[in-house]
């Protein structure tokens, strides 16, 4: 399974899951990281951002009407930009 491309992976457990359009050790493994409240572990699902990027992107998001950023975009990207 690992090694194989995910059109193969996908072939292959097309008789078992056919429902499936994601390979079933991907979501099992992310069912399990989740009952292990690894929602919670920092750097499973989510990390530590640089305090900068905080700094930057907060001021952005709190005057994001004044500044014309609509609050739908990805403002992470706009901090990143800095």
């Amino acid at each position: 399974m690992f090694g194989d491309t995910l059109e193969e992976i996908i072939t292959m457990q097309k008789d078992k899951f056919p429902e499936r359009q994601l390979p079933w050790i991907q979501t099992t493994l992310s069912e399990e990281v989740l009952r292990l409240t690894g929602a919670q572990t920092e750097g499973i699902f989510r990390s530590v951002t640089l305090v900068y990027r905080v700094m930057i992107t907060a001021p952005l998001y709190n005057y994001s009407d004044l500044l014309g950023i609509k609050r739908s975009m990805n403002l992470q990207e706009v901090g990143n930009s800095y």
